[in-house]
């Protein structure tokens, strides 16, 4: 017969006990927002495996463009006694909607006893740059007929005015290169920062390169997703020369799963949030 062990039952009346206090926080998990339904499915699907791993309570929303908003979903935090919500962007890079956006939302969502935190937005976390690279080899699918030397990875990012996530974007790439050397990396992006993916795309053509990966950095499906992989799909049919290959986004993985759990961690340091 298999005995109970009495280090599991502290552990779990600790974890009960870090659960019901109000003076731990509710998980606000905060997407951009989508009109595409896959796209608002897969932040959904993030959420439930995010709230197995945590023992407070995760509420996802969206910042626009879709419900549940930011509102409704604050507002079933409070209801449930809450009174530190605990706001985790789903975002790669720290521009105006990490900044500026999702706080103000979120403050007029609150009541005069809330009180708001927030986690640091994904960037370059050890965990989303190695999703980053196997969502890459998982597009390769093991074919080494083309040299690492003449493969070309083009990293597509949404595009931002704000210099820091553009200077971001870069280190990040900087990383995957380090990680995949001697092969090529490229940045681009869909809009609002230089280079463009159409112009890097035209550039290629009078390249030297037998593969080019095309590989859109974006968590979730949407338009900019489809754009890339329309984009990506035409060039074999008009550039017969070298092989094109394009990626999944990076989705609700387990790795992302990763790096938001820890990013919620390192946002309420004095209490173990991660069961």
């Amino acid at each position: 017969m298999i005995r109970d062990n009495p280090c599991c039952r502290i552990n779990k009346r600790r974890m009960r006990s870090v659960a019901d206090s109000n003076d731990t926080p509710g998980v606000l998990l905060v997407g951009h927002g989508t009109r595409d339904a896959e796209g608002k499915s897969e932040l959904f699907e993030l959420a439930r495996r995010v709230s197995r791993r945590l023992v407070v309570p995760v509420e996802p929303c969206f910042l626009e463009l879709c419900p549940p908003t930011i509102h409704e979903a604050a507002e079933r935090l409070l209801r449930s006694g809450r009174r530190h919500v605990l706001v985790s962007p789903v975002l790669l890079f720290e521009a105006e909607h990490a900044k500026s956006d999702v706080p103000a939302a979120v403050d007029a969502a609150l009541d005069k006893w809330a009180i708001r935190h927030q986690t640091a937005h994904l960037g370059c976390h050890p965990k989303i740059v190695e999703l980053s690279a196997h969502r890459c080899s998982e597009a390769v699918a093991g074919d080494h007929s083309v040299d690492q030397r003449a493969t070309l990875v083009l990293l597509v990012g949404r595009g931002s005015h704000d210099q820091d996530a553009t200077a971001e974007m870069y280190q990040f790439v900087q990383l995957r290169a380090v990680a995949a050397a001697p092969t090529q990396f490229q940045v681009c992006f869909l809009g609002l920062a230089n280079p463009r993916l159409e112009e890097v795309l035209a550039e290629v053509r009078n390249s030297s390169f037998g593969r080019v990966i095309v590989q859109p950095h974006l968590l979730f499906q949407g338009e900019l997703v489809t754009k890339t992989r329309k984009l990506a799909e035409t060039m074999p049919l008009t550039d017969v020369t070298r092989q094109w290959i394009s990626t999944s986004h990076l989705g609700p993985h387990p790795l992302l799963v990763d790096a938001v759990c820890a990013r919620i961690q390192g946002a309420w340091p004095h209490q173990d949030l991660i069961r």
